[in-house]
């Protein structure tokens, strides 16, 4: 990525319903990287990170 964002795209850490499965919606979100690379724009990641980092704390606090 260029020093300067130019031309971006955020991914927000939401989706609706809320029931919605949270690894199938991670999964989702970062399929998107490489289609909207393709098409020459550049993301902020931190949404995707930061729920990267939610779903393996609530994984590791819920183990059997």
């Amino acid at each position: 990525m260029s020093s300067r964002l130019r031309f971006g795209t955020l991914i927000p850490p939401y989706h609706l319903p809320v029931n919605y499965n949270p690894t199938y919606a991670l999964q989702r979100d970062i399929e998107i990287i490489p289609l909207a690379d393709m098409i020459g724009r550049e993301l902020d990641t931190r949404a995707v990170r930061d729920a990267q980092a939610a779903i393996g704390a609530f994984a590791e606090k819920h183990k059997s």
